[in-house]
């Protein structure tokens, strides 16, 4: 990723992140971010006409493909967005022969709901993080994505 890409990464991460952090009285750390961002497979989510609306970071595990974050600019949200992302996140899970995706959100965050309708079920909580898991083969998660 490019330096470019990543401060607008980063913006992205802040227009949408920091309400959260701010209300759960967590730090916005744009330091710690770098470090732990910037070794994960790192992609610039683009419209159609090639203008940058998002930005995804995924990490494969032995079994899993790990969600570390999914941003989409305000006025591409709840749209066809994300579904088209996690369609080809799919995608890459079954290139790798990884049985699940995984994800954590704030347990008050709006695509919660999202995720669950996926098919994601809740394998952990810790504070206000709430951990989610769906398996690749999951029916209900493979019909919703192929619409």
């Amino acid at each position: 990723m490019q330096a470019s890409e990543w401060c607008v990464a980063l913006e992205l991460m802040r227009q949408n992140m920091l309400s959260f952090h701010e209300r759960h009285g967590l730090p916005w750390d744009p330091e710690w971010l770098s470090r732990n961002y910037l070794d994960k497979q790192n992609y610039m989510v683009k419209s159609k006409q090639a203008a940058t609306v998002g930005f995804v970071s995924v990490e494969p595990t032995s079994s899993a493909l790990h969600i570390h974050t999914l941003q989409l600019h305000s006025t591409v949200q709840n749209g066809r967005v994300g579904m088209y992302v996690l369609r080809e996140l799919l995608a890459v899970a079954a290139q790798f022969h990884l049985a699940a995706i995984t994800c954590c959100v704030f347990n008050d965050h709006p695509a919660r709901g999202m995720y669950a309708r996926l098919g994601f079920r809740e394998v952990s909580a810790k504070g206000v993080l709430v951990s989610l898991e769906v398996s690749t083969a999951h029916e209900r998660l493979a019909d919703i994505l192929r619409q």
